[in-house]
Order: C-alpha cells, then sequence, then structure tokens
C-alpha cells in the first residue's frame, strides 16, 4: 500500500506541489508591505486591491473545470503557472509603471490577474 505512496511519480509531484505553495505562501504575505513600502501606495488602496484579488482567487476557482475541459490537465496547469511570470515580472518593477491613481490601478489589475491566473490551475492541479 505504502509503495504506491513513495513512488518517484509521486513524490516529485509532492515536492512540486509544496514548491509552488511555498514560494506563494512567501511572496503573499509582503505584497502589502511591497505596495505600501517600495511603491508608497496608501494602506487604504492596498487593503481595496487585496480584497479584488480575494475575488480574483474565487473567479479563477469557477474556471477551473473550463480549462480543464479545453486544455487538459498538464497544459491548463503548465499555462497558468507560466503565464503568472510575466505579470510578476511586470509587478517588480512597479515603479516604472508609473505613480499615483495611475500606479494604483495597474498594480492592482496586474495582481487581479496574477492570482486570477493562478488560482485558475489550483483546482485542476489538486484533482491530480
Amino acid at each position: 500500500m505504502y509503495k504506491k505512496l513513495l513512488s518517484k511519480k509521486t513524490l516529485m509531484w509532492i515536492v512540486y506541489i509544496a514548491g509552488i505553495q511555498l514560494g506563494a505562501r512567501l511572496v503573499a504575505v509582503y505584497v502589502p508591505i511591497y505596495l505600501n513600502s517600495y511603491l508608497h501606495i496608501p494602506r487604504d488602496v492596498t487593503s481595496t486591491i487585496n480584497t479584488f484579488v480575494q475575488a480574483a482567487m474565487l473567479i479563477g476557482y469557477f474556471f477551473a473545470p473550463f480549462l480543464e475541459k479545453k486544455l487538459g490537465v498538464i497544459v491548463s496547469v503548465a499555462a497558468g503557472t507560466l503565464t503568472c511570470v510575466p505579470v510578476m515580472l511586470l509587478l517588480a518593477n512597479g515603479r516604472r509603471l508609473g505613480s499615483g491613481a495611475f500606479l494604483s490601478v495597474i498594480v492592482g489589475i496586474l495582481l487581479f490577474l496574477r492570482t486570477g491566473l493562478a488560482n485558475a490551475t489550483m483546482p485542476v492541479q489538486q484533482e491530480v
């Protein structure tokens, strides 16, 4: 019974999921600090952005069955993960995106897209 759980494929999948979750947990905690301290977005705007990010997570979950049916399991997980990379690179260069209200709107849209894309594949990953 335990030999199936300790197979190479199972262990690689556990390491893969653990790595993604570790990276997500390390980044998610520091996003408000990044927005407040580095980009100088006010705390009330940061709170509003975080509210929309939580909504994006929920919306992303609803797209999971569509992605799985349309693209398949492997392609949807890979596409969801890889499409987050350019969005995160844009967020990392946040000071170059503008300032003031324009920056807040752009960063809010980017975080909304990143969270929606990342979480659209989470139910598919958990199913496998």
